[in-house]
C-alpha cells in the first residue's frame, strides 16, 4: 500500500484520534445505525459485542506485523526520540499476541453495497446531520471517529444489501521506506482483493462473497436480511474513563446513548444490546440494555449519579441529566 500523500510519525498515529472521547464514538456509531435503519423503514436494533479473537484472523494481519519490522521503521526508530519507540512496540505488542479485544457493532439497518462503501470510506470526509436523540443538535465527524475506539488504527466494515455482502477496512499506520518494494508505505490503507490472500494494499472495496476474510464473512452471516457490522481491534475500554473494567464499559455505552438517543428508545426507534463476553464473572456475560423508557431511565439515573464528568466526556452527568 502505497501512502496517500500524508507522512505519518508513529505518535501522529496515536494523537491523530486520542483527544475523541467515548461519546463522540458511540454517538456516531448509533447516529449511523439509525439512519441506516430509517432508510430501510424499520425499527433500528444495535449490538454491541465485545469479544476475544484469535489475532492471526484479523484481515491484513502478516502484513500489518511486516511492516512493523525494525528495518522497515528504521527512519524513526534512529531519530533518537523514545516516543517513537514506545508507539513501535505497543503497535507490536498488540499485533503480535495469541488473542485480541474487538467491539463489534451490529445493525440491522439498510446494509452497505459497493457505492454505499465507498462513500462511507472513500475519503474519510466530514459530515453533518440531524442529531436524531433530542438532545439538541449534534453533527458526526465521520467513520474516523471509529479509529480511537482501538489502539491499532484499524477499522473493519461488512455489509449485507439486497442479499449482497460487501467488505472492506481502513488503517492509519506508520509512514516508511519498504527497502525491498522501494516504495513509501503507510498514511491511510484499505483491505483489498488479492488472488493469493487478503491484504492492506491499496485502496479498494471487496464486493465478491469468494473473496470476503473468513472473519468477516462469519459475522456478516450472523446479519438477517440486511445490516451492517463495524469491527474495531484491539478496543481499548475507552482510556479516558477512571475504571474501564467489566460492566463499567457496558454501562457506559447504554448511559451515552440513553443521554443522546432517549427520544428514539422512548419512541420505541431503537433498541440496543451491549454484551461483554471478554469479561466473564462467575460464568456470565456482562450484559445491559435499552429497550423501553425504563432502561434509558435506569441510565440516566446511573449518570445522575456520576457526580462527575468521566473521561473526555461532553456533558458531565449531573447537567445531562437534568438537560
Amino acid at each position: 500500500m502505497e501512502g496517500g500523500g500524508e507522512k505519518i510519525s508513529p505518535t501522529e498515529c496515536v494523537q491523530k484520534y486520542e483527544d475523541t472521547g467515548h461519546e463522540t464514538i458511540i454517538r456516531e456509531l448509533t447516529q449511523n445505525a439509525l439512519d441506516a435503519a430509517r432508510e430501510a423503514g424499520r425499527e433500528c436494533t444495535m449490538h454491541f459485542e465485545i469479544r476475544r479473537v484469535k489475532t492471526s484472523d484479523l484481515p491484513g494481519i502478516n502484513e500489518y506485523r511486516q511492516h512493523l519490522r525494525d528495518e522497515y521503521m528504521q527512519e524513526w526508530l534512529t531519530k533518537g526520540q523514545s516516543k517513537f519507540y514506545e508507539v513501535l512496540e505497543r503497535l507490536k505488542a498488540l499485533a503480535f499476541q495469541d488473542e485480541i479485544e474487538c467491539l463489534l457493532v451490529f445493525d440491522n439497518g439498510i446494509g452497505l453495497d459497493y457505492r454505499s462503501m465507498e462513500g462511507l470510506i472513500g475519503k474519510g470526509d466530514s459530515y453533518k446531520r440531524e442529531d436524531d436523540g433530542g438532545s439538541g443538535g449534534t453533527h458526526g465527524v465521520g467513520h474516523e471517529t471509529a479509529f480511537a475506539g482501538g489502539d491499532m488504527n484499524y477499522v473493519m466494515y461488512g455489509g449485507v444489501n439486497n442479499e449482497r455482502k460487501v467488505a472492506s477496512g481502513h488503517v492509519v499506520f506508520p509512514t516508511h521506506l519498504c527497502k525491498d518494494a522501494k516504495v513509501r508505505w503507510g498514511g491511510h490503507g484499505y483491505l483489498s482483493e488479492n488472488v493469493a490472500q487478503v491484504s492492506l494494499s491499496g485502496v479498494d472495496i471487496i464486493d465478491n462473497e469468494q473473496q470476503i476474510p473468513p472473519l468477516i464473512s462469519k459475522l456478516l452471516g450472523r446479519i438477517e436480511g440486511s445490516g451492517s457490522v463495524v469491527i474495531i481491534p484491539a478496543f481499548n475500554r475507552f482510556p479516558g474513563d477512571s475504571n474501564n473494567e467489566g460492566t463499567d464499559v457496558v454501562r457506559l455505552i447504554c448511559e451515552d446513548i440513553a443521554k443522546h438517543f432517549f427520544v428514539a428508545v422512548d419512541q420505541d426507534r431503537l433498541n440496543v444490546f451491549v454484551r461483554d463476553y471478554a469479561v466473564n464473572k462467575n460464568g456470565r456475560v456482562l450484559e445491559d440494555r435499552l429497550d423501553d423508557s425504563g432502561d434509558v431511565q435506569r441510565a440516566l439515573n446511573r449518570v445522575k449519579d456520576n457526580k462527575r464528568a468521566r473521561g473526555n466526556r461532553l456533558i458531565a452527568g449531573q447537567r445531562s441529566h437534568e438537560s
